[in-house]
């Protein structure tokens, strides 16, 4: 969620900035930061760096108004709010504010298309909708999942986050390969009874030597699932 102040003068005038909308005003918008990589499609590690060190590359690409000059639009139908959204959103491709453009038609030829270009997936919302916070049966994302099977060789934590890893191999001719880490979304129920199984699995020597080196619980690798691309489990 954005707010940008109609007296920031330096943002609306300076011929060095981006011209973000079509004339300054307050108002409260919702979007998504994305960093695209050259085919245009978003790049979750590159959106990393630029958070931390490169914020020129950052785009923001709006979806909807909330607020607009002290009014507030949230019972306003999703079709309207969009429509002013667009008379507010620089129509200039170089700009990084940008329209997020909406498709009507065939949505599982549209989530066939998403799927071929290995995008993350895609969201319907009602056109109708007003806003509410929370999840809602009028505003439902469908994700894009490869599947593949995996070789759990232990868990550890992320040094940034301290959330727990999986620890992940592929077979390749015959031979564990190591393919990377996941974070870990179970909860619950599951999320002990695959917590339980790590313990079972539990040896001091690791498959690969420089797992030691990670503080990482390794197991013997011989606990497969097969795990989404984007989150394992």
């Amino acid at each position: 969620m954005v707010t940008l102040p109609a007296n920031d003068a330096e943002a609306w005038q300076s011929p060095t900035k981006h011209r973000y909308l079509t004339k300054p005003l307050q108002l409260c918008d919702r979007g998504t930061f994305y960093v695209q990589d050259a085919r245009g499609v978003s790049d979750f590690e590159a959106l990393q760096v630029a958070l931390r060190s490169q914020p020129s590359r950052l785009i923001f690409y709006a979806f909807d108004l909330l607020h607009l000059d002290g009014k507030d639009l949230l019972d306003r139908p999703l079709v309207e709010r969009r429509a002013k959204l667009l008379l507010l959103v620089s129509r200039d491709q170089d700009s990084a504010i940008r329209f997020s453009e909406e498709f009507i038609g065939d949505a599982a030829a549209f989530f066939r298309a998403c799927a071929a270009h290995e995008l993350e997936g895609m969201v319907s919302k009602l056109a109708t909708s007003r806003y509410r916070s929370g999840r809602s049966k009028t505003w439902l994302k469908t994700k894009c999942f490869t599947e593949s099977e995996l070789t759990l060789l232990g868990i550890d934590r992320d040094r940034k986050t301290g959330a727990h890893r999986a620890l992940l191999a592929k077979s390749e001719r015959g031979q564990l390969v190591y393919a990377g880490p996941a974070f870990i979304a179970l909860r619950g129920e599951p999320r002990e009874d695959f917590e339980a199984m790590v313990a079972k699995l539990k040896q001091e020597r690791p498959v690969f030597s420089w797992l030691r080196n990670r503080d990482a619980r390794c197991g013997e690798a011989c606990h497969h699932a097969e795990g989404e691309a984007s989150c394992l489990w």
